[in-house]
């Protein structure tokens, strides 16, 4: 009989005897029904039952399961809501989860405070604890508040339509820490295809109108040009999310790994904006709900500007690291689907969001309705 496994190495047990590990090569075994355990640290064992035949050839091939993690999750204050991988637990904080070994997104809320984020990564057969203490505040699961106040809008010294610098004021808001994910995509259109284990990577190949149909079913809206760019880059006028001086460790960019792809939401937590924004610099371009059009002050001709095409912020994974600074737009009509076209979301302070919706099986068309207007600016934004 021939013993494999995956992982190899695996001790094989014959009756209560130990006879080699795997990949075991012809080993004889007597004629009859024999039971054999195949065991590894940190893997469930796994048993099985052979009936031998004289000068007969076997092979038993078996891929092992590692023993599901342990992870505690206490917060102060308790009784929190724990969410994995968006999906919400039933078991309050302190609580104690069994998952298999991995990497995941764990969300801690409860009413009256700022939902806390972190990335773990699990081990086979081990314990871990997250320790998670919340801040008071109010704004919805995997939203951050915007405050209200003003802040600096454009550049002098960049591109012809990031012109001119100027302060803007806005109204508080609210705005998704990470990218929107295929794993939420898919609570909304069951039907979205996308590659195995590619459930925390950004949504993408979408068009803006398919983007509006998923916020209105959430009660949220796409963001204007001035809230994705207040929300990336603060008060202080920095040129990239966590400051003016370029790290190609912080973001997703041309310039962060030899082979450029898509990665994962939330994997760059030095490269998140001061009010804890992820990826705002590269991984997907994100649709805002602004129309293409000139900055006030900006007296510059173009024929691309008006209501023809909708602006895309925060640039891709294949831009370069000048491509992936916060005032950079980029441009397309409504019905443009692009592999790099993703999306996150904005929601009004006394917006309802709701807590159950109904899948839609299909992208609904909204050609032919009107288009949502953007919230005012105090000062006139210009789009």
């Amino acid at each position: 009989v021939t013993f494999e496994s995956d992982p190899p190495y695996a001790e094989v047990v014959l009756e209560g005897e130990v006879i080699g590990k795997t990949p075991l090569v012809d080993a004889k075994v007597r004629v009859g029904e024999r039971k054999y355990v195949l065991r590894m640290e940190d893997y469930e064992p796994e048993l099985g039952t052979i009936e031998v035949k004289q000068d007969n050839l076997y092979v038993k091939n078996h891929e092992l399961k590692p023993i599901d993690a342990t992870l505690k999750v206490n917060s102060s204050p308790a009784r929190a809501t724990v969410f994995i991988n968006d999906q919400p637990q039933d078991k309050l904080t302190p609580g104690s989860y069994k998952l298999p070994p991995g990497n995941y997104r764990i969300s801690v809320y409860t009413k009256g405070y700022i939902s806390s984020e972190d990335l773990v990564s699990l081990e086979a057969n081990r314990e871990q604890e997250l320790e998670v203490t919340l801040i008071e505040g109010d704004a919805p699961p995997g939203m951050v508040l915007i405050p209200e106040g003003e802040f600096t809008f454009g550049v002098d010294e960049g591109a012809p339509d990031e012109r001119p610098k100027q302060s803007i004021f806005l109204k508080g808001f609210y705005m998704d820490r990470y990218e929107t994910t295929n794993r939420q995509w898919t609570r909304v259109f069951p039907n979205h295809l996308f590659e195995p284990g590619q459930e925390d990577y950004p949504v993408t190949g979408i068009s803006w109108r398919e983007a509006e149909v998923y916020a209105k079913v959430l009660g949220k809206r796409l963001p204007t040009e001035q809230e994705w760019e207040k929300a990336a880059r603060g008060t202080d006028g920095r040129e990239w999310p966590w400051g003016n001086t370029f790290n190609k460790n912080y973001a997703n960019c041309s310039e962060t790994f030899q082979t450029p792809g898509m990665r994962p939401v939330g994997q760059f937590r030095e490269g998140t904006s001061v009010y804890g924004c992820f990826d705002m610099a590269g991984n997907a371009l994100e649709w805002t709900n602004s129309w293409y059009q000139p900055y006030p002050g900006n007296d510059d001709i173009d024929v691309q500007y008006g209501q023809l095409y909708k602006s895309l912020r925060g640039g891709a994974f294949h831009n370069s690291r000048n491509d992936v600074r916060v005032t950079r737009r980029f441009f397309d009509t409504p019905d443009s689907r692009k592999a790099d076209y993703g999306l996150r979301l904005v929601a009004d302070l006394d917006a309802v969001l709701p807590d159950v919706f109904d899948p839609l099986e299909q992208i609904e068309s909204v050609e032919g309705e009107e288009e949502t207007e953007e919230p005012e600016a105090e000062e006139d934004s210009g789009n």
